[in-house]
């Protein structure tokens, strides 16, 4: 079951002003802030921080019975850009914890996206969550999936982009050939709705793949349903490009393809359109 928290910018005055409010963020996270330049990307970044953390207490509540201060739940970043939730150790302890599942996590995934000075780190345990962060125009959408007794590994991706008219040329660039019909398919009214649902869904299965905007996004084909009530999640039928999807070493240090499973929905929500990508892939034995 995939749980997920939808925030708008106008709902939380302060972090609408790029401000955090007290008791909500960390030292750290607080030092990772005033390295922002810009003040559309500290709002941004408070506003989906916000957003994870009160999905992430809830998850805590609802699974472990345990009331996190939102202050202790972080989110991190992989090496390789994807994030990850951290509860801080002194928690995780009190909530039962084995301190051997205490580690150093980075705050901050890439390298190259270091500021000058120390790393910023937090000592903390891994929630056994995948998780997605997606913020567009003032929203800010997270998603979370539950990875502890899964019999796969799991990733999930989430994005979330406001409805708007998109060009021919971005059709053409961004989107297939069948993309393009299947959108053509419907009455001119859904239009900028499908354009708009397809590229957000080829933007949450490229998260859940872990590679983001890198690549041609027409790798990724992404038909979204446009029967029934448009406000409820609804299945999207996607097609990968089998060199996207992640590959495991075996022995003798040949890469081989690994068994998995694509699959996607979207919804709208007021002038937004949401949409989430779960990719499973099967435990090596």
């Amino acid at each position: 079951m995939i749980d997920w928290l939808l925030q708008s910018a106008a709902e939380h005055p302060d972090l609408a002003r790029g401000v955090p409010s007290p008791g909500v963020f960390s030292s750290a996270e607080l030092l990772r802030l005033e390295q922002f330049r810009f003040d559309k990307r500290r709002r941004e970044w408070l506003l989906g921080r916000w957003t994870a953390k009160q999905l992430l207490r809830s998850h805590l509540r609802d699974q472990y019975a345990f009331d996190a201060p939102l202050d202790a739940l972080l989110v991190g970043r992989e090496p390789g850009g994807a994030p990850v939730a951290i509860l801080d150790s002194q928690q995780a302890l009190n909530a039962g914890w084995p301190m051997d599942a205490v580690e150093t996590l980075p705050l901050i995934g890439a390298a190259g996206e270091q500021p000058a000075g120390p790393a910023l780190t937090v000592v903390g345990v891994r929630l056994p969550v995948s998780l997605s962060i997606s913020h567009s125009n003032g929203a800010a959408f997270c998603a979370l999936l539950r990875t502890n007794g899964a019999t796969a590994h799991l990733q999930l991706g989430a994005d979330i982009e406001r409805i708007d008219t998109r060009s021919q040329q971005f059709r053409t660039t961004f989107l297939t050939a069948t993309e393009n019909a299947w959108i053509s398919s419907a009455t001119a009214d859904l239009a900028d709705m499908l354009v708009t649902a397809t590229w957000s869904v080829k933007e949450a299965v490229l998260k859940a793949l872990q590679l983001g905007l890198t690549v041609d996004t027409r790798r990724v084909t992404a038909l979204c349903r446009f029967d029934g009530d448009l406000t409820q999640w609804t299945p999207v039928q996607i097609e990968c490009d089998s060199l996207l999807i992640p590959r495991r070493n075996v022995n003798d240090g040949v890469t081989t393809p690994v068994a998995h499973q694509l699959t996607g929905w979207w919804r709208t929500a007021d002038a937004y359109v949401l949409s989430m990508a779960a990719l499973e892939m099967a435990v090596p034995r």
